[in-house]
């Protein structure tokens, strides 16, 4: 896969996934928690996609990589001074949006 394949595909999953209902929350589609996360200036990059977000518990940049020897992804959370606060390593396609989201809105 080349770089823009990558990136496409990392878009894809985040706005297909579902979010379940939790915590007297509805479930949402990724399309709809992306635009509650305020995204905005997505960057491709090497393997990855990164974008900032605006959430209720985190303002900052996301940056979401494949890892492509284990078909998983890595997702790193920076402030707004590009100080990363948070990785999580190993991530399933299916989770992603449920982890940023998790994070962002929620500060779990």
């Amino acid at each position: 896969m080349n770089q823009t394949d990558v990136t496409q595909t990392i878009l894809v999953q985040l706005k297909n996934n579902v979010i379940p209902a939790k915590k007297g929350l509805k479930s949402v589609n990724g399309n709809v928690a992306m635009m509650c996360w305020g995204v905005n200036n997505l960057k491709a990059e090497k393997d990855a996609l990164s974008f900032k977000v605006k959430g209720y518990s985190f303002k900052g940049t996301v940056k979401v990589k494949l890892d492509a020897g284990a078909d998983l992804y890595d997702i790193h959370f920076y402030n707004n001074r590009l100080r990363e606060v948070k990785t999580i390593k190993g991530v399933f396609a299916d989770m992603m949006t449920e982890i940023i989201d998790d994070f962002v809105e929620l500060g779990e």
